[in-house]
């Protein structure tokens, strides 16, 4: 979602596959960004050249993304979007809670409940996790 090039590099079912990817999340986020999607691919309003050429100074699309939050109903999803982190760290350690709950010796737990205790035991592990700050 970077302005200055506003999806040019993708084909038209890419486009379709996106701003259906968008309009869900801002339903998710309780946020309309329906009128701004349509200005987007318009490039009408915020969207346009012109307004995008005189904030070229904003180079990073997450900071430009940002510098127009207060006008933008559609920023607060592209942030979340650009923002989220591209690790798959999480669900290594999910498996590796499940792995340690069905085991060899739990081989018999029924999938259901192998998975209901995977979520308290990960979710637990996360909630009572103490974090130690170091003394300055």
């Amino acid at each position: 979602m970077d302005p200055k090039s506003q999806g040019l590099e993708l084909n038209a079912d890419e486009r379709v596959d996106v701003l259906e990817f968008i309009y869900n999340l801002g339903v998710e986020m309780k946020v309309d960004v329906m009128n701004d999607l349509s200005n987007y691919q318009s490039k009408q309003g915020y969207f346009a050249k012109q307004f995008i050429s005189e904030n070229s100074l904003i180079t990073e699309p997450v900071k430009w993304w940002k510098f127009i939050d207060h006008i933008s109903p559609l920023s607060k999803v592209e942030v979340r979007i650009l923002t989220a982190l591209c690790t798959s760290a999480a669900t290594e350690r999910a498996f590796s809670t499940f792995s340690w709950i069905h085991s060899k010796k739990r081989n018999r737990l029924t999938t259901e409940r192998a998975e209901k205790l995977t979520y308290l035991s990960y979710n637990w592990k996360l909630k009572n996790k103490k974090v130690k700050f170091p003394k300055i």
